[in-house]
């Protein structure tokens, strides 16, 4: 696969530790969210991505986080 930003080949994959705070007010209570996920890093332009998964996703969408 190439990079979906700059083209390149050079992708490397790395272990990684993400925690997701909720941004609205009345999320204020809530704990963070601390994901594990594998990032995917374009090393020529540093795009990087995951993919949240089973639970935590279904936790993210029970929280009215996306607008």
């Amino acid at each position: 696969m190439s990079c979906g930003v700059c083209g390149s080949t050079r992708e490397q994959k790395f272990e990684s530790e993400v925690t997701i705070h909720f941004p609205k007010l009345k999320d204020i209570d809530k704990q963070p969210m601390v994901l594990a996920p594998e990032l995917l890093v374009c090393l020529d332009c540093g795009r990087a991505e995951f993919v949240v998964h089973g639970d935590k996703l279904a936790r993210l969408g029970e929280t009215n986080a996306v607008p």
